[in-house]
């Protein structure tokens, strides 16, 4: 069964969906939309992309609802396989261009295809995203504030970066301090 609630971090509603460019668009797309599985793969999403993590201040987590969306499930091979692509490709960083080719194969598709989902890059392995053709589906998408608080999530993202900061620094204090010099 395919997901159907997201989430994207955004600061205005009217500044959640357009994406110009991206993993699966460029300048010369219609406008297209990026939103992930969870919280947490919103908030690494959006932290990368910005170069830099973000500031719950100045950001609002939102949830988005795909109920009546047509969407392709690419996060298993033989899927990736039937649309011309393989979860490596889509994988890729930077991203192949391979990933435009398949976005441009599901967007003109025959049957209208409103988006798809695949495995989100910067939460693997159990992160997932989901690609909106806005030109197909901008009518079907329900957006609201999310439930939960985005301060706790980016609270949580960075109390584990830190940890495992930490844990790596005492491996090496730990390995440097092992025997004799």
């Amino acid at each position: 069964m395919i997901q159907r609630h997201f989430r994207v971090v955004g600061k205005k509603i009217g500044e959640v969906l357009p994406s110009r460019r991206g993993r699966f668009n460029d300048h010369q797309d219609s406008p297209t939309s990026y939103a992930a599985g969870n919280p947490r793969t919103a908030v690494m999403e959006v932290s990368y992309h910005l170069g830099l993590p973000i500031n719950p201040a100045g950001f609002v987590l939102w949830a988005v609802r795909l109920d009546r969306l047509t969407l392709v499930d690419l996060t298993s091979a033989a899927e990736c396989a039937e649309w011309g692509t393989s979860l490596a490709e889509l994988g890729e960083d930077p991203p192949s261009p391979g990933c435009l080719k398949v976005a441009r194969r599901l967007r003109n598709a025959k049957t209208v295809v409103h988006g798809f989902v695949y495995p989100s890059v910067r939460d693997r392995p159990d992160g997932v995203c989901v690609v909106l053709f806005l030109e197909h589906a901008r009518d079907l998408i329900a957006v609201e504030p999310a439930e939960e608080d985005l301060v706790d999530v980016v609270l949580a993202l960075r109390e584990q970066e830190l940890s495992s900061g930490q844990r790596r620094s005492i491996k090496r204090d730990a390995e440097g301090k092992g025997g004799p010099t």
